[in-house]
């Protein structure tokens, strides 16, 4: 699958993938009394253009910091 050759397939893939993380990240904080924080590792968007960037990573990494904003620390 290529970005630049199937920009749906790929938004699609990347949205079930962020769908599962939220589940995951959401099913340790109930299960952790009292988290420090979340850590999102994404070292794909340094391997990716820019303008890809923009458009697959950035609206992903949003949905994550919007569900979890009081634990993500930068």
């Amino acid at each position: 699958m290529s970005m630049p050759l199937e920009p749906d397939k790929c938004t699609r893939l990347i949205a079930k993938t962020t769908d599962l993380c939220i589940r995951v990240l959401k099913a340790q904080r109930a299960r952790i009394a009292n988290p420090l924080g979340v850590r999102v590792l994404d070292d794909v968007v340094g391997m990716i253009s820019p303008a890809d960037a923009e458009r697959f990573a950035a609206p992903v990494l949003k949905r994550i910091f919007d569900e979890f904003g009081d634990l993500l620390h930068i």
